[in-house]
């Protein structure tokens, strides 16, 4: 990998001109691996240069198409369903979608038991960059819920989306109970 990040490095100052396009050919070059590269392990961390060097390159547009091809060749993964839900909530107009592939991506983490409470972390942000309240108490419960559970691969508890929630924007009595499932102040 750190060879290919090299590599990446130095492709990214060059540009090609294919058809009257301006293309970078560090982009060109991860597309060509891509075609290449059958290990869906490979092709993730792949599609993550991609997107990167898209946003690099100024093309933030493309991010879209990449993450839909990358959560697309992973219907089962919930981490690039995901990452397509939060990028679409980068786009006012795609919210409806964002929120959909959210409840798609949550609908896998449940189903492999893998990456729940990221998920849910994620949807409560999702919430608030969609300004959606109901969406956001929806998600808190979901986190009370499963607060005991223990998964292999998971993250632990967070907070960041309540201490960015807008004032009014929560159920507080749902926020309380769940700030005390949380490590106690003491313990940290």
């Amino acid at each position: 990998m750190k060879d290919l990040r090299r590599k990446l490095k130095e492709l990214r100052n060059e540009n090609l001109v294919i058809e009257g396009t301006e293309t970078n050919r560090a982009i060109l070059f991860l597309n060509d691996i891509l075609k290449r590269t059958s290990d869906l392990g490979e092709r993730s961390g792949l599609y993550e240069l991609l997107t990167a060097e898209y946003l690099r390159a100024g093309s933030p547009e493309k991010v879209l198409d990449v993450r839909r091809r990358h959560a697309e060749e992973n219907p089962d993964d919930p981490l690039p369903w995901m990452s397509l839900a939060t990028e679409l909530s980068n786009h006012v107009e795609l919210a409806d979608q964002a929120i959909l592939t959210s409840s798609k991506a949550l609908e896998k983490a449940v189903k492999c038991n893998r990456f729940v409470r990221y998920v849910l972390g994620a949807r409560a942000r999702l919430a608030i960059y969609t300004k959606n309240p109901s969406l956001f108490n929806e998600t808190i419960k979901s986190l009370i819920s499963i607060s005991t559970e223990k998964r292999e691969t998971d993250i632990g508890f967070e907070r960041d989306f309540i201490d960015d929630c807008p004032a009014g924007f929560a159920c507080q009595s749902l926020v309380d109970v769940y700030l005390a499932t949380g490590p106690r102040k003491e313990a940290m």
